[in-house]
């Protein structure tokens, strides 16, 4: 026995949408045309709701896939969070980067790119207690202190 579909229905996925939207972006990137590509960013961001595959994780056959949707995920977000931060809307670009910490908390860029945000609306507390989150992480996963460049955002209030 076989199903079949109807020839004349369309079939969308959240794949085919996300990888739509994701290369109508670039080609407004690679044109300069940012607010189109933050427009077409967005909405490929908003159908991400995780690990591409992720009930299959162990086969080796989805780690690429996997991956490569993920590293267009964070390159989508980076995109709209900087392209936020030169609007100055700094609590949008915070939102952004949040989503990749949420992802991965050892991504020290996403994390010094937050203080920024939390320094640009005036949150110094918030700020340094988003270097002192990033400091611990670094350590506890990599082992390692965070990068001059992170460390100079703070260093006079800590």
């Amino acid at each position: 026995e076989a199903y079949f579909l109807h020839p004349d229905w369309a079939v969308h996925s959240d794949l085919d949408y996300f990888k739509r939207h994701f290369h109508l972006g670039k080609t407004y990137e690679h044109s300069n045309q940012a607010e189109l590509a933050v427009a077409h960013y967005q909405k490929a961001v908003s159908v991400y709701r995780g690990d591409f595959l992720e009930d299959l994780f162990s086969e080796s056959w989805t780690v690429y896939l996997r991956e490569n949707m993920l590293e267009r995920y964070y390159h989508m977000l980076a995109y709209v969070a900087d392209w936020h931060f030169g609007q100055q809307r700094y609590a949008e670009a915070a939102e952004y980067w949040q989503h990749i910490l949420q992802k991965d908390n050892a991504f020290e860029e996403a994390h010094r790119c937050l203080i920024q945000c939390y320094l640009a609306m005036g949150r110094i507390g918030k700020a340094v207690q988003q270097y002192e989150l990033c400091k611990t992480v670094l350590y506890d996963y990599l082992r390692r202190k965070p990068e001059s460049a992170t460390r100079e955002l703070v260093k006079e209030w800590i």
